[in-house]
Order: C-alpha cells, then sequence, then structure tokens
C-alpha cells in the first residue's frame, strides 16, 4: 500500500489576486501492516511482516469478541462464537505477541480455542498480561521439546486458553493466577530459579530449564598382551618339524629290519638330536600356551578395571569442591514470572540438578515446590525466597553450595556420560556359544570362566597333545621320555650284537 501527502501552496499575483498551483502529491516510503482475516473455517489469521511487529490479542469488554490490534493501528474484531482457532506468524524482525486476559480469558465455554504463535526471524517475545476479575486462574507451562518451544494452558472457570508457541526466545508472565506448574521432561535437567528483572513495575523471578548430559573423565581401556614366542623357541619349533617324519620312518623300519646303510653307531647319535628336537618343539608349545594364558588374564583384569586419565592434584594442593560439568543439549526458553501465587516445578524422571538463588521473590509469591521425581536429584539450596514456603520433594542430595554448572561443550579430559543402562528383564539367561581361541580347544575365552576352569582346560590340552606325540613316535609325554628313551638304547644294543 503506497500512502501520498497532499502539498498546497499560496502565490501572490497581480492586482492583489492569489493563484493556487495544482496540488503536488509526494509518495511516502511503502509501509507493510499486519493483515487479520478469518477464514472459512473459523481461524483468524494474523500475518506479521519482515519489520518489529507488535501484536495483542484481548476480549472485548462485553467478552462477546476476540480483538486483534497491531502497534499503531486500529482493532480488529471477531465474534468469539465464530472463533475456531487463533493463529498469529510473526514472520520476520523482532516481534512481540501480547496475550491480555485483563477482560477474560480467550476460551469459549463450549470449546477450546487454540491459539498458536510462531515468532519465526528474529528475537520475539511472548507476553501474558492482565488479572482478570473475579477469575481464579490455574495455569501450566510446559517448555519444549525443542529450544523455543512450549505450550501453555490457562484454566478459568469460564474454559481453558491455550497456546501454543514456537521461535520464541523470551517467555514474560506477568498475568494474575493462584497457582503455575511448569512441566519439564524425563530428561537430566538443569533447572535455575533466579531473580529477574522488573518487569511493569514489578519484581520478577525468572526459571531456566536444559536438557544436560553429565560430562565425566575419559577412560582408557587397557590392550591386552600380545602372545609372543621367544626366537630360540621359534626356530627350535621349525627344526623340530621334519624330525618327525625321519624319527617315525625309522621307528616303524625297526620291525622289518634295518634300514640300508644302517650304521650301528650312528643310530645313538641321531636319536639324541630327535630326542633334543622333540623336547624344544614341547617346550615351544607349552611357552605359547603360557603367554595366552597370560593374555587371557589381563583381558578379564582389563573388563572389571579401567584406567582414568584424570592426573590426581599435588599432594600439597588442598581438593576443592567438585563442579560437575553439565553438557547443555536444549535450552528451553527461560521464563520470567510474577504475580503467581504458588509456583511448582516437576523435573520428571531422570537424574535432574536445581539450583536456587531467589532471594528476592517475585511479585505475589507465596509458595514455591519442586518435585524431583525419579532418579539420583541434586539440590542446591544458595538462597531461598525471603518469605515465602519453600518445599523440595524426591531430593537424594542437598547442599547450601552449588557444585554443578551448565556447559556449552565437556572440559578437556572429559566426554558426556553415556545414557542409563537398562535393568536387565528376570529371568532364565542363555549361555553364549564358546567362541574358539587359536592354539586353546578346550577354553571358550569366557570372561565368566574361573582360573579352575582354565587350568583344567590347559591341563587336558597337554594330555592330547602328548597322546598325540606318542602317535607320531615322539614318546608317551614329558614324564615318560626317560623311560621310552632308555628303552629304544636297550634295543639298539640288541639289534647291534645281532648284527
Amino acid at each position: 500500500m503506497v500512502e501520498f501527502v497532499f502539498r498546497l501552496g499560496f502565490v501572490g499575483g497581480r492586482g492583489g489576486r492569489s493563484i493556487m498551483p495544482p496540488a503536488v502529491l509526494d509518495p511516502l516510503e511503502p509501509r507493510a501492516l499486519l493483515a487479520a482475516t478469518l477464514s472459512a473455517d473459523g481461524v483468524v489469521l494474523v500475518s506479521g511482516t519482515d519489520a518489529a511487529d507488535a501484536v495483542v490479542l484481548r476480549m472485548s469488554a462485553g467478552g462477546t469478541d476476540v480483538q486483534v490490534q497491531g502497534a499503531g493501528e486500529g482493532i480488529a474484531s471477531f465474534r468469539l462464537s465464530g472463533v475456531c482457532a487463533v493463529k498469529v506468524d510473526g514472520g520476520g524482525g523482532d516481534d512481540t505477541l501480547t496475550i491480555d486476559t485483563g477482560d477474560g480469558l480467550i476460551a469459549r465455554a463450549d470449546a477450546i480455542v487454540p491459539i498458536a504463535f510462531d515468532g519465526g526471524a528474529g528475537n520475539d517475545v511472548l507476553e501474558l498480561t492482565g488479572a482478570p476479575a473475579g477469575l481464579s486462574v490455574n495455569e501450566t507451562i510446559t517448555p519444549g521439546p525443542a529450544a523455543g518451544a512450549g505450550k501453555i494452558v490457562s484454566q478459568g472457570a469460564s474454559g481453558a486458553q491455550s497456546l501454543v508457541f514456537s521461535g520464541v526466545e523470551s517467555l514474560v508472565d506477568t498475568s494474575a493466577a493462584a497457582s503455575l506448574t511448569v512441566k519439564l521432561n524425563d530428561n537430566a535437567n538443569l533447572v535455575e530459579v533466579v531473580n529477574g528483572a522488573a518487569s511493569g513495575g514489578v519484581a520478577t523471578g525468572t526459571i531456566r530449564a536444559f536438557d544436560v548430559t553429565p560430562c565425566q573423565p575419559v577412560t582408557a581401556t587397557v590392550a591386552p598382551a600380545t602372545m609372543t614366542t621367544p626366537a630360540s623357541a621359534v626356530g627350535n619349533t621349525t627344526n623340530a618339524a621334519p624330525a618327525t617324519d625321519e624319527f617315525s620312518a625309522e621307528k616303524k623300519g625297526r620291525g622289518k629290519g634295518k634300514a640300508k646303510g644302517h650304521s650301528k653307531k650312528a643310530a645313538p647319535q641321531g636319536k639324541a638330536e630327535k630326542k633334543a628336537q622333540a623336547a624344544a618343539a614341547r617346550a615351544a608349545r607349552k611357552a605359547a600356551k603360557a603367554a595366552a594364558k597370560a593374555a587371557k588374564a589381563a583381558a578379564k583384569a582389563v573388563k572389571t578395571a579401567a584406567v582414568t586419565l584424570t592426573p590426581a592434584p599435588p599432594a600439597s594442593q588442598t581438593p576443592q569442591s567438585p563442579q560437575q560439568a553439565l553438557l547443555i543439549g536444549v535450552a528451553h526458553v527461560p521464563i520470567q514470572f510474577a504475580n503467581k501465587a504458588a509456583i511448582t516445578i516437576d523435573t520428571a524422571g531422570g537424574d535432574d540438578w536445581v539450583a536456587v538463588d531467589h532471594f528476592a521473590p517475585a511479585a505475589g509469591l507465596k509458595g514455591v515446590t519442586v518435585n524431583a521425581g525419579d532418579g539420583q536429584d541434586h539440590f542446591a539450596e544458595v538462597a531461598l525466597p525471603t518469605g515465602v514456603a519453600w518445599s523440595k520433594q524426591a531430593a537424594e542430595d542437598v547442599s547450601s553450595v552449588r557444585t554443578f554448572l551448565g556447559v556449552t561443550e565437556c572440559p578437556p579430559g572429559m566426554v558426556p556420560s553415556p545414557g542409563p543402562t537398562p535393568s536387565p528383564t528376570p529371568g532364565p539367561v542363555s549361555s553364549p556359544p564358546p567362541t574358539p581361541v587359536p592354539g586353546d580347544r578346550r577354553d571358550n575365552g569366557d570372561a565368566n570362566d574361573d582360573d579352575d576352569q582354565d587350568d583344567r582346560g590347559e591341563n587336558n590340552e597337554d594330555q592330547d597333545e602328548d597322546e598325540k606325540d606318542d602317535e607320531d613316535g615322539h614318546g608317551h609325554g614329558a614324564g615318560d621320555d626317560n623311560d621310552d628313551d632308555q628303552r629304544e638304547d636297550n634295543n639298539d644294543d640288541r639289534h647291534g650284537d645281532d648284527d
């Protein structure tokens, strides 16, 4: 819309006559105005501009109409009986929506008239003002789930006023109410109750709420010990492999006669070498088993303990009260309040941290209650409001000093802690299938196996390997080597005598 200014001028002429020039039209700077319309389905649509808009919603003095007014503009009225909803779109700019309940709640007795406000871009403010005469109001504010969003329900005898908002950076609620309840979610919450700036000439308080995650020290997992075999054992094992077949072939040949070129004196010397090689092979296998067992013990120790990388303070330094860092995830819109007789803050489930530093109470405040709900909840009663009844529920930890603070990133050496681990459902628990471990056929590597079971598995494996050695011609086992060697020497001597 383009507006014009008319300029008229008078110029003196000959003979005292006045000459009136033609009117000059100078266009003003174009201005976009708020538009408020009623749709066919009964929705009042208020469309803002990219400038800083100020919109006021109220009931008419008689309570029959919903009124919409922009700054410096006229009032648009809509019959309440024909209004089903109100939608305000702030558009760009720093906008303010004020809901004035001085002439009553925007509500119908037969139905709720939902109000929706989207602040859009900019630094947008939502204000609730007014004190309806002879009406007791109970108010509930539910922040979230996103930042700058939430819902406000004001319940009165004539009905409920319901407001849903988004894109709001500041909420100022100085409307009169018998009670105000702030309902948070089941996440871990940080709640701060502090003094607020004066609004409309009255003292206020502010409730700030955040979804947080506690920061915890970084922990490192110790790597399992690497199984290594001594170089000497590796060399003996390599040399022992071909000797096995040769030694077995020689034993097989004894029952059929001597092999061609057999030397009576060479036999004992070859036998000694084979026996040494077999013993070295057994020693290498036992060393490998011992290294595997040590690695498994180290892995078990890792599962029951972790190494904390946080350095210990010097002995000469006096330890300070620890500050629990709380990583802020969602910063909900701060609630600046006044003219509420009683305030209840319900933090719901989760581990919550509540700090009260509100020594100068808001106007009209008579009582404050915080219900921390489930979880491990911490309270810091730094300064309670003077002359106001204070009550806390479900508080596991209470202090007069604040030992926690919200941060935008965890301090160095710390990370966000994982969420709580769900409790296992009672019932039979099936054992996982055994996982084969190289070099150990009987031990499945289960963390619940005790050392006795491991030792029995190792002993059984030694027996199996010794029996396998016997089948291959290496002897019956470590304990029978001397007897086998003695019997073989005697047999060689008898064969030599026969020759």
